[in-house]
């Protein structure tokens, strides 16, 4: 449900994540590249009310949800929304806070499981992955070399050359 996942973005403080890695807040999922400016915003219209949902604006967040389905994060059979937040180890704990700035928000969890990328990515593949990836590449966009790291030539690609890695050191 895409107005579900607006609302969630607009819930995520996404600068207190930020602060967390040490990073800049990444826009998008383009690395930086010359001539391209990332988007600052992205207006939508539901319920005849326009909302930025790249702003962090947990109100309106519930707002959306709302129109969504879900007012109070409690969905039409009168259960709370609940689904997975996949995370491998090294982004458990950036899991465990989207848990609960949802949970804050929006009334809504997160349920955190971890798993290791390769196994979520063959899931993703093959369409029985279920909820959210937060995955280390995740919070590496702002930097423009991060798909050429040694784990995601490794991990993800599939591809291990030694001389290619003796270059990156």
């Amino acid at each position: 449900n895409r107005v579900v996942r607006w609302a969630i973005n607009m819930a995520l403080d996404k600068r207190a994540l930020s602060d967390f890695w040490f990073s800049d807040v990444a826009r998008n999922v383009v690395p930086p590249m010359p001539g391209y400016a990332a988007p600052e915003s992205l207006m939508v219209e539901t319920r005849g009310k326009r909302y930025d949902i790249m702003a962090y604006d947990p109100p309106g967040a519930r707002e959306v949800l709302a129109a969504a389905g879900y007012p109070g994060g409690i969905g039409p059979d009168g259960r709370r929304l609940t689904f997975p937040l996949n995370a491998d180890p090294a982004t458990v704990d950036t899991a465990e806070i989207v848990s609960k700035q949802l949970q804050k928000a929006l009334n809504i969890e997160g349920k955190v499981n971890q798993m290791e990328f390769v196994v979520e990515d063959a899931a993703q593949r093959a369409g029985t992955l279920r909820g959210f990836g937060i995955f280390g590449q995740n919070a590496t966009f702002s930097d423009r070399y991060a798909f050429l790291s040694r784990s995601f030539m490794a991990e993800v690609a599939g591809w291990r050359d030694s001389d290619y890695y003796t270059e990156l050191e």
